[in-house]
């Protein structure tokens, strides 16, 4: 999904609270400026110069309102990247250092081929045209890979006691270990763990774990597993509990992802 603005803003605008939901934005900035206060973080960009883009990651969903200072002409293109959407196009954002700490953004440069993929994806629409919107899509996948290229490129984190925590944890290591075996391993106490990783992530060891937990779930649903097995995969005894929990992480229920994957919509 993606959201083109291109305003003449003549007096400063502040939108309404609204929800931001999870999933990663890539925010290209043709012109202007792009500001975004939540509740729990800022976001900017400034374009006066010359484009920019960054990768906006939102962990969770997040209450927010955009602003809109006066005097500019603000050219924005956003590409929306949802939960569902990374699940489904197998795209492993775990692998990717840049995207762990919430609404963090990462930012990019924005190439000369990435302009030009830009300047065909905005071009006016023309129904007219057979397969406008097939060809508008292709050039949209195309501009995903030049920005994610960037991200490979950089140099990782130090592998420090967090980040060698959050590896074990995509990797199922500590699935059954409960946190004072893994402060143990880690040769430090609980609350110094808790708080290192928390102060990184913004959220609790389990929290994270409970999210890959479910990611695995909805993995273990396309390949044909049933919501009681994928339930149990991530750690929920209950269906209904599961079924709640997945749905405020991915905005869907498990049966509604059985459904349309039985019907090839996925």
């Amino acid at each position: 999904m993606l959201k083109y603005t291109d305003i003449q803003v003549n007096r400063t605008v502040e939108q309404e609270q609204a929800l931001f939901e999870s999933g990663l934005r890539l925010v290209i900035l043709l012109g202007g400026r792009s500001e975004i206060r939540f509740d729990s973080g800022y976001f900017e960009l400034d374009a006066k110069t010359k484009p920019k883009a960054a990768f906006l990651p939102l962990n969770r969903s997040e209450m927010g309102k955009k602003v809109f200072q006066k005097g500019q002409h603000q050219k924005e293109l956003v590409i929306f990247l949802y939960p569902k959407w990374i699940m489904e196009s197998y795209l492993t954002l775990s692998s990717y250092h840049q995207f762990k700490q919430h609404l963090k953004p990462y930012s990019i440069t924005v190439t000369q081929p990435m302009l030009r993929l830009i300047d065909e994806i905005l071009l006016p629409e023309n129904e007219s045209e057979p397969f406008y919107m097939i060809e508008k899509e292709s050039k949209l996948l195309s501009l995903l890979p030049n920005a994610f290229s960037q991200l490979t490129q950089s140099l990782p984190l130090k592998k420090d006691r967090v980040y060698q925590l959050t590896e074990a944890l995509d990797n199922g290591r500590f699935d059954n270990w409960n946190l004072k075996q893994i402060a143990k391993h880690f040769h430090t106490n609980v609350t110094t763990l808790q708080n290192e990783f928390q102060k990184y992530h913004k959220i609790t060891i389990f929290a994270y774990l409970r999210r890959a937990k479910l990611e695995q779930s909805y993995n273990a649903l396309l390949n044909g597993r049933s919501v009681m097995q994928a339930a149990e995969l991530a750690g929920y005894s209950n269906a209904e509990n599961f079924s709640t929990a997945f749905k405020k992480h991915f905005g869907i229920t498990p049966s509604q992802v059985k459904r349309d994957k039985i019907k090839g919509i996925m």
